[in-house]
């Protein structure tokens, strides 16, 4: 088995962050587009992550990678765009043919932090409690966290 890589998305962007299988952070990483171009946003995020994964292939290959499922909002043009992006990164994964696994936030949040509706700021104390201040973005640790549920999930670890 090879690294533990935790995805998450916006309309925006995919943050990743790659584990070894002793929780440490080996890598972390984004793919964004900030243009007002939906499209050209989605194609450029989703071009970005398909040249990280072919230029960092020793970190993917034999890698198992957990992704957020997307996260129902009230704005529907909002969560069309995160899941068309979600749906972009998959499909990535799969044409590298990296093994995935998608997860709905409050079953990662349940079993990496015993609370399914954790908050940004649980989410974010508990990630620098457990890696240190290296989070620059929340998204880092939202990925960090999702790869940890990923290793609990397909290797072997402790919470």
């Amino acid at each position: 088995m090879g690294f533990y890589i935790g995805i998450d998305c916006s309309s925006r962007s995919a943050h990743f962050v790659v584990l070894d299988v002793d929780e440490k952070i080996i890598l972390m990483d984004k793919c964004v587009d900030t243009s007002k171009d939906v499209e050209a946003r989605f194609n450029s995020v989703c071009t970005q992550f398909n040249d990280y994964i072919l230029n960092q292939l020793d970190l993917f290959v034999d890698s198992v990678a957990t992704i957020e499922n997307p996260v129902m909002i009230q704005n529907v043009k909002a969560t069309i765009t995160i899941t068309n992006v979600i749906a972009g990164v998959k499909r990535e994964l799969f044409r590298n043919d990296i093994s995935y696994w998608a997860v709905d936030n409050k079953s990662w949040k349940k079993d990496v932090l015993a609370n399914g509706a954790a908050s940004k700021e649980e989410i974010l104390k508990f990630a620098e409690i457990k890696w240190g201040k290296v989070f620059v973005e929340q998204d880092y640790a939202d990925a960090a966290c999702i790869a940890l549920w990923g290793l609990v999930k397909f290797g072997r670890t402790r919470v």
